[in-house]
């Protein structure tokens, strides 16, 4: 891939994507370094279909990108990285997968900003590409026709980045109040999905041994992702809690009933204002030069 970025040759491109696909299929599941191929075939493929517009070359990528996303034995820092490939490529190729794609990133942003291992990594899991996230997320459901999904959009962006970037008490500190085991509990299992996917397990692969500690590693990154699904479960029956990590669409919903609720939204290409009230939500593009305030 490096000779083909250097020389253009598209049979430099062409043999990379052979071994990319020869890799992926020595990485069955639940291998955890799957997901990585998926994102690295999924990136060639793209790039083939911008050098010769083979359509079939973008349908695949998309497809992987889909996959890789969804593939459980990974972290979620590695999930968001591979959700941010996704929406580079689909944006690039205006492809209808890419409303999916930011969705993808914006859900695991919550787990990788909230419960990240320190400070350091929550800040760059925030300004990595993602702090104009929910905005350019919003703007392509826009296009798309989701009025809805654009405010849910907003709405995820807003609980997620203001609550960190000003210190404020995060939907997590909100929760170790109220049940601090809880808390801890999902503190300690992303923790342990953050430091198992740095882990070296790609050693040797006709070593008996380390087959066997790639099986374990995998089995236990499931077990966590289960683990992590199951007290989310949990975190939502209790009073107050049952938008856990998720946009409080509803709040907006309920406030609207009583008034509408504008929300102007500025971007480089184009700018917006949608105006929710009881029975639907309005869109009125604005001027090109707006800023907001």
């Amino acid at each position: 891939m490096t000779q083909f970025q250097q020389g253009r040759q598209q049979s430099d491109l062409d043999e990379a994507i052979s071994l990319q696909r020869q890799a992926l299929e020595l990485q069955l599941p639940p291998h955890p370094s799957r997901a990585l191929s998926l994102n690295n075939l999924a990136s060639a493929l793209s790039i083939r279909f911008e050098q010769g517009g083979q359509q079939t070359d973008l349908e695949e990528a998309m497809s992987l990108f889909v996959t890789a996303t969804q593939y459980p034995f990974q972290s979620p820092s590695h999930r968001l990285h591979v959700a941010k490939q996704w929406i580079r490529c689909a944006d690039v190729n205006k492809h209808i997968s890419a409303i999916n794609a930011y969705e993808a990133a914006l859900q695991a942003l919550p787990q990788v900003a909230a419960l990240s291992l320190d400070v350091g990594s929550q800040h760059k899991a925030l300004t990595a590409g993602s702090d104009g996230l929910a905005r350019d997320a919003s703007r392509c459901a826009i296009h798309s026709g989701h009025l809805d999904k654009a405010i849910g959009f907003l709405e995820a962006g807003r609980s997620i980045f203001w609550s960190q970037v000003l210190s404020l008490r995060s939907p997590f500190d909100q929760l170790h109040q109220v049940s601090p085991k809880l808390a801890d509990k999902l503190q300690a299992i992303a923790t342990a999905l953050e430091i198992g996917s740095h882990r070296d397990v790609s050693a040797e692969i006709l070593d008996n041994h380390k087959k066997l500690s790639i099986d374990r590693e995998s089995s236990r990154l499931n077990r966590l992702n289960e683990e992590w699904a199951a007290s989310i479960h949990e975190v939502r029956k209790l009073c107050g809690f049952e938008d856990f990590l998720h946009p409080r669409i509803s709040s907006l919903k309920s406030a609207a009933s009583e008034h509408p609720v504008v929300v102007l939204i500025a971007n480089d290409e184009s700018s917006h204002c949608l105006i929710m009230t009881p029975i639907n939500v309005h869109h009125i593009p604005l001027p090109r030069d707006y800023q907001g305030f």
